[in-house]
């Protein structure tokens, strides 16, 4: 028996897990493959609605998911302790859980994501607002909707490991500012974005169209911030340069980190992540490789885009290339680093009607130059709201 496992059920993890229930389904049936995936959580968070769910654009019902309902049913699902993977053993292939649990594999995909650290940055977890994740969302949406003015930080804390949708700090901007504009109806607030890089988006048109929106709007950008700390007695927070941004009110993009147990397995990156084949996306370590062994998402060190988008073409490529090996054809596919950065500079309301687009690019492709519209708006919606169906790998 040929026992598939896939480590981590995120976006690439599910993708690759149902894909491959459906082309090995007559070898699954006959007892010849086993596909399993293993998450410590039953519950999917749609990560991409969050900068929408906190300015009131996108319902909770949308967003979180159980993901027992997500997963093809031949495919064997471990979750809880079964589900926390605490080694892995690639030159023996095997893996263990906290359950103490060790499991062999033939074929290994690694979609454990990435997790954050706002610890790293010193003050930071005295006055920590965010919408990187689920729970702190729920609080953000909370705290805005009381929000009666003042200037508000969107701190880009660290890029050591690149962050989440890197466009999300942008996005959430703009959406933060036609929420407070054309919703509350707010006028004396003033929206400052301090980054470590020197640029809002490494894709050159991309930048030039969040630049110009932002100049349009009255949002201030400033660029090569690095934080050293930040003083939540005072509202200020410190540069390593001795700069300073006084605030009201705080918002920040955490420190992003590599995956413990990878960490700890010695099969990564110093910061953690995993290092693979930019085509191929088989493990890759100076010397070591792995072929059996893929990984898929954030948890990669590609120097892509950590994205959804990103994770759904690799998992394609991923699924279809175990198929083809462990049904004996010779077909492989490559990854050429197709990204899709969904670009949303205002929510509806009955002044803005909301405006998006859906900037693309590849490895040997730059994005394309765009304006924001009202039908990509409604197009990336329509998507957000289907996501159940790109996770079963139906789309």
């Amino acid at each position: 028996m040929k026992r598939i496992a896939i480590l981590g059920a995120g976006t690439g993890g599910l993708i690759v897990a149902n894909l491959l229930a459906r082309k090995l389904r007559h070898e699954i049936a006959k007892g010849n493959v086993e596909v399993s995936i293993v998450d410590i959580s039953k519950i999917y968070t749609f990560e991409a609605g969050l900068p929408l769910y906190v300015v009131g654009a996108f319902n909770e019902e949308s967003l979180t998911y159980n993901k027992i309902n997500l997963i093809d049913p031949v495919v064997k699902f471990y979750h809880g302790e079964h589900g926390h993977v605490v080694k892995i053993d690639l030159k023996n292939r095997q893996f263990a859980t906290a359950k103490g649990g060790v499991y062999n594999y033939d074929y290994l995909v690694l979609a454990l994501g990435v997790s954050y650290d706002p610890s790293l940055v010193k003050g930071l977890l005295d006055d920590y607002n965010t919408y990187y994740s689920y729970d702190k969302a729920k609080e953000l949406r909370s705290i805005l909707a009381e929000f009666k003015g003042g200037v508000v930080v969107h701190l880009i804390s660290s890029l050591e490991v690149p962050i989440k949708c890197p466009i999300a700090p942008s996005k959430f901007s703009l959406l933060l500012d036609s929420y407070l504009r054309n919703v509350k109806l707010l006028r004396n607030y003033k929206i400052i974005v301090a980054t470590p890089a020197d640029h809002l988006h490494a894709q050159p048109e991309v930048n030039k169209v969040l630049e110009e929106r932002f100049k349009d709007l009255g949002i201030e950008f400033i660029y090569n911030f690095e934080v050293d700390e930040v003083d939540s007695k005072n509202k200020i927070v410190k540069s390593t340069k001795g700069d300073t941004l006084k605030y009201d009110f705080l918002i920040t993009v955490p420190p992003h980190r590599g995956p413990k147990v990878v960490h700890e397995s010695g099969i990564g990156d110093p910061l953690g992540l995993v290092p693979v084949d930019r085509h191929t996306l088989t493990y890759r370590k100076g010397r070591e490789r792995y072929d059996e062994v893929y990984a898929v998402g954030d948890v990669t060190n590609l120097g892509v885009a950590k994205a959804g988008s990103v994770a759904h073409y690799e998992a394609l490529v991923v699924a279809h290339n175990i198929a083809s090996e462990v049904l004996g054809f010779s077909d492989k596919w490559n990854f050429f680093g197709e990204t899709i950065c969904p670009y949303l500079e205002a929510i509806y309301s009955p002044s803005s009607k909301g405006r998006g687009w859906m900037p693309w690019w590849t490895y040997g492709m730059l994005g394309r130059p765009f304006v924001g519209n009202r039908w990509a708006w409604l197009l990336l919606r329509m998507y957000y709201h289907t996501i159940p169906l790109t996770l079963k790998g139906l789309i």
